[in-house]
Formats: structure tokens, sequence, C-alpha cells
């Protein structure tokens, strides 16, 4: 895991987009952020950068392709740079069928975006904090 590495943030809502972007700041996060609103376009960036994600956060229902099928198709790539990166959902709601094939598909994390903007701001320092200080192997 590159703890140095940009936060990867698959969000088709622009507001929800610049809420967790601005979250992110006041928290002093100094990995580089990089936003997609379309998972397709995030794919497409993952399979062909040499860059290694710190995390990925998606959101779970977007157009095109979601955000399971998202990590579906990471998981699916036999390279190892893309399938160590942590792998997060933050969505608006979550069925309990959603929930099940997203740790089908061997996420790390399905979290319900709080309504209030501490709420994100708690959410997102907890879920860094974590990963920041998970131990790996090497």
């Amino acid at each position: 895991m590159n703890r140095h590495g940009p936060i990867i943030i698959v969000e088709d809502d622009k507001e929800d987009q610049e809420l967790l972007k601005e979250a992110l700041a006041e928290l002093q996060i100094e990995n580089e952020i990089i936003l997609f609103g379309d998972a397709e376009e995030a794919l497409q960036f993952l399979l062909h950068t040499q860059v290694e994600p710190f995390i990925i956060l998606s959101d779970v229902n977007m157009p095109k392709i979601g955000g399971v099928e998202l990590r579906r198709r990471l998981q699916s790539q036999n390279d190892i740079r893309i399938q160590s990166v942590p792998f997060l959902f933050l969505t608006t709601s979550a069925e309990n069928s959603a929930v099940k094939e997203a740790y089908q598909q061997s996420i790390q994390g399905f979290f319900i975006k709080p309504s209030t903007f501490s709420g994100i701001r708690k959410l997102l320092q907890t879920i860094i904090g974590y990963w920041q200080n998970c131990v790996e192997p090497y």
C-alpha cells in the first residue's frame, strides 16, 4: 500500500465531490486527491497509469458502470498494484443486497455518507487514519 499515493474518489455527484475534497483539505490530508465523475474514467486511469493509489473511495450507484462493477473489473486484473489498493464504498443508501454484492468483491469497507459536513469529515478522518496506521506485509 502506498500511503503517499493519491486518494482516488469516484463520485458522479459534483456536490458530494466538493464536500469530500473540502473535508480532506480540512483534515490536512497531504495525499493528492484525484476525482472522477464516472467509473469508466476511473477504470481507464487505473489501468493505464503507473500511479499506485493510497485508497479508492467510490460511490455505488453511478451511470454507465456502478461502483460494484468497477471493483469487479479491477479485481479481474492481474496487476497486484491495482488489486492491493484498499477499495471502499461511500454511498447515500445501502440496501442489504448491495452491501452483500459489494463484499463479494472483497472490498475493504462500505459506509453510508453522513448527512452533515462534520459527519463526512469525521468519517474520512476515521477511514484515512485506519489505513495510514494499518500494517501490511512487505
